[in-house]
């Protein structure tokens, strides 16, 4: 297993930079704006209030679909009319029904709707092998609800063992009007989208990292655990304000506000307690306290939040069919697209932060070359 190997020494801005002029400078800081605040409040506010789609699990949707072709075992095709789906205020149990019509074997399609009922997330003792399915409580059909004793093999012989989830008789969100493509066009295609996502993130994440390594000039080695500690509070954001029937809005808000409040803490701790004190100091000064910090923050969240996966509930997850190439389908899901358009927006919004503010020219001179920032007459409050 290979490793980490670091220069002897590495004298990046080894001695301290001088001290700013006392008398006559210009003071600078990261005040606190107000018209920030006034500007995005209500774009806060407008999200929570036009937040009102429910915060329904699409996984809900597709395994009530998934019980169509043993429900009408006879048929011979089955096709997706509409589907319905609602949260009950306050209980968060979640409904879900399906209008669908089936061909017959004399080619005649008949209507049929089936609707089902699942109870909130976390009312049912957890069972990893039914899943979502454990939190199924109904089925009703044209001819009444089933009854427990045929919903008990429907979970154990059609859901568990995995055969449901290849019987959905409609997959896709779009596919009547999917243009065909060629294999190798396909195959790139599905390969970029699906890699788009993880694309994204990582180059915000880079993006941060190089800020502050452009102002300190010092690797950070605990910016991936700062990162996880702020996904941690976007999902604790995300599960407190976003569970039972909130609105989609609500949890988005939350996880926004969290995540952000969760990261800031803990990187101004990081700033003040770690970094502030190494100022001046070689380089590998802050690698081993960074070293030690990300150890610190990785065996904290393992001790609180315990070392098995946490899931949110899937938003916006039914993928759609962009093209096709016989049983080769290019498919990408909403949110996987709205990642990449959020993080373009927020790449663009940067570079207009850095180029056409005070502030981020003052970053940026900083970052090339203190000495000349301070003899120019600025300070760092």
């Amino acid at each position: 297993m290979g490793g980490f190997c670091y220069p002897a020494e590495t004298p990046i801005r080894t001695s301290p930079l001088p001290s700013p002029p006392p008398q006559g400078g210009r003071r600078f800081s990261a005040q606190f704006s107000w018209s920030g605040v006034r500007t995005w409040l209500p774009v806060l506010l407008l999200l929570c209030l036009t937040g009102c789609a429910r915060l329904v699990d699409s996984d809900a949707a597709r395994m009530c679909r998934t019980l169509l072709p043993v429900l009408d075992a006879g048929a011979e095709k089955v096709d997706i009319v509409q589907t319905l789906v609602s949260v009950a205020p306050g209980s968060g149990e979640q409904a879900v029904a399906i209008d669908y019509r089936v061909r017959r074997a004399d080619g005649a399609w008949v209507p049929h709707r089936v609707s089902c009922l699942f109870a909130a997330a976390g009312s049912q003792k957890p069972d990893p092998a039914l899943g979502l399915a454990a939190l199924l409580t109904s089925v009703v059909t044209d001819d009444g609800a089933i009854g427990p004793l045929r919903l008990h093999l429907l979970k154990q012989n059609w859901i568990a063992r995995g055969v449901a989830g290849a019987s959905d008789p409609a997959p896709y969100a779009t596919l009547g009007a999917v243009p065909r493509a060629p294999r190798w066009l396909v195959s790139v295609t599905q390969n970029f989208v699906s890699a788009l996502p993880i694309i994204s993130i990582y180059a915000l994440l880079a993006a941060a990292y190089a800020l502050v390594y452009g102002l300190v000039g010092r690797i950070n080695l605990a910016f991936g655990e700062l990162t996880v500690l702020s996904g941690y509070g976007a999902f604790l954001g995300f599960a407190v304000l976003g569970g039972g029937g909130s609105t989609l809005g609500i949890g988005l808000v939350g996880a926004l506000v969290f995540g952000l409040y969760t990261g800031l803490a803990n990187g101004a701790a990081l700033g003040r307690w770690l970094l502030a004190p190494l100022v001046g100091r070689p380089g590998q000064h802050v690698l081993i306290a960074t070293i030690g910090l990300s150890m610190f923050w990785s065996e904290l969240v393992r001790l609180s939040q315990g070392s098995s996966n946490r899931w949110m509930g899937p938003v916006f997850n039914r993928p759609l069919a962009l093209m096709r190439d016989g049983d080769y389908v290019v498919t990408v899901t909403p949110m996987a697209l709205i990642l990449p358009l959020v993080a373009g927006a927020a790449g663009v919004a940067l570079l207009l932060l850095m180029q056409r503010t005070r502030f981020g020219r003052r970053w940026r001179a900083f970052a090339d070359d203190p000495m000349t920032f301070f003899i120019s007459g600025h300070k760092i409050v």
